[in-house]
């Protein structure tokens, strides 16, 4: 009462990174917006795509009745490591679920074909079971058949326009061959700036946290309904209800007005470098700090691909340069000579 009586209130903090704190200068923001205002500016939603991975959560947690006094110890059911690449326009089309499963896995399992031949979502698999520079490529393949068939359901009067693919820094993105692709096929890849994705990605902002609980609660159904199915091992049961799960909500939050409004508070469509000012997380900060900021990431990336268009051809050089030098990445630096189509080139994969 004393504390209300001078205008104080208790509040629960919102706890973040400190990578995250110091990256969320409005400043910054305003600089990243007002340097990008023009590709933003001309790309309509449609062709406007937001992706990002995501992780279904590791375990499941439930809640029971027990006698008073009485501790309830009870086995956590372990859902095998599935990452999500999730892709969709700002004006509500997804994009199939590009799924990562761990190479422990050496095919596609059985019960999960019906989803792969349904088209449903796309398959891949990695030794971390996470994104990596050639997992990237393969998805930008699918990507750009998805877009090829996608455009030209859209007026023509939008056919010959540029798309804008908005996505983080992960280190996946440094694909020359995959950059290159996007380039031919018209797509910019516009990354955010680091640790800013609370704010300024439409996924993480509008859409992750309905898409992991609403896909948590139908995946426990779904177990729950076919745990004693004899005819499938556990395993195969918790993933196929895992995957079933989210694939349906997937395609049910990412409607129209839900993808609409995260375009909207990221400042995307329409553009508003202004829209993030009052967000809880921005901070306000004085050019020399934002500069010795700047100066700090400069120190510890050798090539610093946040903030900006990384599929330019003077932007895709440099990432050649950062990796030549390794030759487990030298496939990927080897772009395609004159008269040899970005087509034939995907044929390969």
């Amino acid at each position: 009462d004393t504390a209300k009586e001078f205008g104080f209130s208790f509040e629960l903090p919102t706890n973040i990174s400190e990578k995250r704190f110091n990256a969320a200068s409005l400043n910054l923001f305003h600089a990243f917006y007002e340097e990008h205002e023009e590709v933003i500016k001309e790309c309509p939603s449609s062709l406007l795509i937001g992706a990002d991975e995501t992780m279904m959560s590791s375990l499941i947690k439930e809640k029971v009745i027990t006698m008073a006094g009485v501790s309830c110890l009870c086995k956590n059911i372990d859902i095998p490591h599935i990452t999500c690449m999730c892709a969709h326009t700002a004006s509500g089309t997804t994009l199939p679920l590009f799924i990562i499963l761990p190479n422990s896995i050496q095919s596609l399992p059985v019960e999960l074909n019906e989803f792969n031949d349904n088209g449903q979502a796309w398959f891949a698999s990695s030794k971390s079971g996470w994104m990596t520079r050639d997992l990237f490529l393969v998805w930008v393949i699918h990507v750009i058949h998805w877009f090829s068939l996608y455009i030209k359901k859209l007026d023509k009067s939008l056919r010959n326009k540029k798309a804008l693919m908005v996505m983080d820094g992960h280190g996946s993105r440094e694909c020359p061959l995959a950059l290159y692709l996007l380039k031919c096929n018209s797509i910019n890849d516009l990354i955010l700036p680091a640790h800013t994705t609370h704010i300024t990605q439409m996924f993480d902002v509008f859409l992750a946290h309905s898409l992991k609980r609403l896909a948590s609660k139908i995946m426990k159904k779904l177990i729950k309904e076919n745990i004693a199915n004899k005819d499938m091992t556990r395993i195969s049961i918790i993933r196929k209800s895992a995957i079933m799960a989210v694939i349906s909500v997937w395609v049910s939050i990412c409607n129209h007005e839900s993808c609409q409004k995260a375009a909207r508070v990221t400042g995307f469509s329409p553009y508003n470098k202004n829209q993030i000012d009052n967000s809880k997380f921005v901070i306000l900060r004085s050019k020399e700090e934002d500069d010795e900021y700047i100066k700090k990431r400069k120190e510890r990336s050798r090539l610093d691909i946040n903030g900006t268009i990384i599929n330019t051809s003077s932007f895709i050089d440099k990432i050649i340069d950062r990796l030549v030098v390794h030759p487990k990445f030298n496939h990927l630096c080897n772009l395609p000579t004159r008269g040899i189509t970005w087509t034939s080139i995907i044929s390969k994969y």
